[in-house]
């Protein structure tokens, strides 16, 4: 609820939240092996075995820009001669997917991805690392399909103020890195549409009154929901155009998000959503190395 005079609110929800179970962070190891959240994401499919996470587009070509050779080339120097970017890698060693089920801890390996850079929505395939019986994929998020209007009230649901630092291990043991974040529900409502896209989101999306954080970037947006209704995605989190500072968490200003919008084309049987589509204009599949010949 957003009281009267305030134009979002914030809810901060307890890490073994039930909601905490359908969503994820984003982890990409840089050139000196050093791990950084780079974003957030979300299930939309899970199969015990595998699963598909839904994110940003951008965030994936974040841990792209990391795992580059760091070259300093001139604004002046010819695209013809400037080094070819490399695509991104999904090596066990440069890149995995954090998800929490009840106690568990899974850093998931990601088997493959597709990015649609003018949506910016991207999917990754993910899988559990060791034994099958270690870790099962058993919770996912719902969509709905339906066109926003100004004023509509919905809510982001992510990971604030995410970073990472190195954690003290046993000598031999794996190295390991503690990731802090905090889970939080901000709610507010739908300030404008833009059917051809706006600033990073190049296709249909919205903006909302609701601030976020560099770290929310690829989070679920839902519709407001009263308690006991289900949650419904409408977008992934795109973009803040302005910088978090004391001023934008003042909840009686707006804040700025750009909301990249989904609109799957969602197969229900006896009332429930049995597979969503989606109609990206310019994927680009990129495969794990070792998986190259798999379809995933």
């Amino acid at each position: 609820m957003i009281p009267d005079g305030w134009v979002w609110n914030q809810a901060e929800l307890e890490l073994n939240h039930v909601l905490n179970e359908g969503l994820v962070s984003l982890v990409a190891f840089d050139l000196d092996g050093f791990p950084r959240a780079v974003g957030s994401g979300f299930f939309v499919s899970a199969q015990i075995q595998s699963a598909v996470v839904c994110t940003a587009a951008h965030v994936l070509r974040e841990v792209e820009r990391l795992q580059q050779p760091r070259r300093a080339v001139h604004p002046t120097t010819p695209t013809e001669f400037r080094t070819p970017r490399q695509r991104i890698e999904l090596a066990k060693e440069k890149l995995r997917v954090l998800c929490i089920r009840s106690s568990q801890v899974e850093m998931a390996p990601v088997s493959w991805c597709i990015l649609d850079d003018p949506s910016d929505l991207a999917f990754l395939g993910v899988e559990p690392q060791g034994s099958e019986d270690r870790f099962k994929f058993d919770r996912e998020l719902r969509f709905v399909s339906r066109r926003l209007s100004v004023g509509d009230q919905v809510a982001v649901l992510g990971y604030n103020a995410m970073s990472t630092a190195p954690a003290s291990v046993a000598k031999g043991a794996t190295k390991g890195f503690q990731l802090a974040r905090e889970l939080v529900l901000r709610l507010g409502s739908v300030t404008a549409l833009h059917e051809d896209g706006h600033i990073l989101c190049r296709d249909a999306c919205f903006e909302t009154s609701i601030p976020v954080s560099s770290g929310m970037s690829g989070s679920p947006v839902v519709l407001y929901a009263n308690d006991g209704e289900p949650i419904e995605v409408v977008g992934v989190v795109c973009s803040g155009p302005e910088p978090e500072d004391a001023g934008t968490l003042d909840r009686r200003i707006s804040g700025c998000s750009i909301v990249a919008c989904l609109r799957p084309e969602i197969t229900s049987m006896d009332g429930k959503q049995v597979s969503a589509q989606f109609l990206l204009k310019s994927a680009e599949l990129v495969q794990r190395a070792e998986d190259e010949s798999d379809d995933p």
